[in-house]
């Protein structure tokens, strides 16, 4: 829940929507809280900077107090929709979560695909996990949806991070899921999401599509500087 009131919002995306426009090889999507969407259009000058809700419900109407469909949000100036990301999907089945990226699609959203471990183990375990996670989200999908997905082991996320993620484990992570979408027909960006900023960003850089980044997002500076590390890898 950040930021806290509208006028940082202003400020705060203000800031990241200068950053996004002085880049010419970098697309921003900023995916704010649903009650800063009015105050945040896009011009049409934006040609890097893109919006995007946090999540959805999947029913148009119904009992669901305190919930916003994604029929509601798709008729705010957005592009995008995160879904399935580890601070709701608690609370989300991979059914659920796969009834609301059709849902998307259907509102001509892209869908942020959030895909990612509870823990890892030496057996391998994990990798069927995962796989069985990614059958059930992206069942009925189909080769011409445009999807994203952003893989963020939950292990390695904010403050239950038990340590960083390593190369090899994004890599034996991403060729899974890389697989199991060739299988489908499927092509789609993989991100990288679990505490990114400026540091650790080099060790992925070369190697993820792109990046879902968190808190490294809420100061204007550090966001620059991740930036500013993918543009120039080391």
């Amino acid at each position: 829940m950040h930021p806290a009131a509208v006028s940082d919002a202003r400020s705060l995306f203000h800031s990241i929507r200068n950053i996004a426009n002085s880049e010419e090889e970098i697309i921003v999507v900023v995916c704010p809280p649903a009650c800063f969407l009015p105050v945040l259009q896009r011009s049409e000058q934006d040609i890097h900077y893109f919006l995007g809700a946090q999540d959805g419900h999947y029913e148009s109407i119904g009992p669901y107090t305190g919930q916003m469909s994604i029929a509601m949000l798709a008729q705010f100036d957005i592009s995008y929709i995160l879904l399935g990301h580890s601070d709701v999907s608690d609370c989300d089945r991979p059914s659920e979560i796969n009834r609301k990226i059709i849902t998307a699609l259907e509102h001509n959203l892209i869908p942020i695909i959030c895909i990612g471990e509870e823990k890892r183990d030496s057996a391998g375990a994990w990798k069927r996990k995962l796989s069985n996670s990614l059958k059930k989200v992206l069942a009925g999908i189909l080769p011409e949806n445009e999807i994203i997905i952003a893989y963020e082991p939950r292990w390695a996320i904010g403050a239950r991070a038990k340590r960083c993620i390593n190369l090899t484990e994004f890599q034996d992570a991403k060729e899974l899921i890389f697989t199991h979408m060739e299988k489908l027909g499927l092509h789609a960006p993989i991100l990288y999401g679990g505490s990114v900023d400026h540091v650790n960003i080099h060790r992925m850089v070369n190697h993820a599509d792109g990046f879902l980044v968190g808190r490294g997002s809420l100061d204007p500076r550090s966001l620059h500087d991740i930036i500013k590390a993918i543009e120039h890898p080391l």
